[in-house]
């Protein structure tokens, strides 16, 4: 599958990887990625590594927004995740996920990439899904988490020195690096064209 509509985003999500993406829509608004092993998104800041190989599909969009889906993930190995992301390239972009750590917990992870990695780790989940989010606010993202959608907690606050103008491809994606891969739903997708103005 090349691309996916979904009711309410601003355009369709079209694939970010060829060739590494695996996606079907299980029913209207519900859609699957299959993460294939030891795919990853991350410029390791000990080294030169970049790997950019997640099954992704994104849109593209400028100006204010929230972007939020509910990630339910089939973790098997650590570090399988369901992420929310945005970039404006390969060595300038960022993610939220719920993802599996070494200690064998799922937990929100935030990752944000200027030119290297920057991870850090959040709040734990209960069982295996949870609402994640995306805002920007003109120069600013908000990356929050919400295990109902109707309380939100802020994981992350930062800038990537981007005006709000700039295009930015934002969309869901699914990784297993240490592991044979897995399988990432992502459903209850929202949109609003507005920012946050309490992030």
């Amino acid at each position: 599958m090349d691309s996916i509509t979904i009711a309410g985003l601003p355009g369709p999500l079209t694939c970010l990887t060829p060739n590494h993406a695996e996606a079907r829509e299980v029913e209207p608004g519900v859609v699957t990625l299959t993460a294939q092993p030891k795919h990853d998104m991350f410029a390791d800041p000990g080294g030169d590594l970049l790997v950019m190989s997640a099954s992704g599909f994104t849109f593209e969009t400028t100006g204010d927004f929230q972007f939020r889906a509910k990630v339910t993930v089939r973790f098997q190995e650590k570090f399988d995740s369901g992420v929310l992301v945005g970039l404006f390239g390969d060595e300038k972009w960022f993610k939220i996920c719920a993802e599996l750590d070494p200690l064998g917990h799922a937990r929100v992870v935030t990752v944000v990439t200027n030119g290297r990695s920057d991870d850090a780790n959040h709040a734990l989940l209960v069982g295996d899904d949870i609402h994640l989010r995306i805002t920007r606010t003109g120069t600013t993202f908000a990356l929050h988490s919400s295990p109902d959608g109707t309380v939100w907690d802020l994981a992350r606050y930062f800038t990537l020195g981007e005006p709000g103008n700039r295009v930015l491809r934002l969309g869901i994606a699914a990784q297993s690096p240490a592991g044979e891969g897995t399988d990432a739903t992502f459903s209850e997708f929202g949109w609003r064209a507005i920012g946050l103005s309490d992030a």
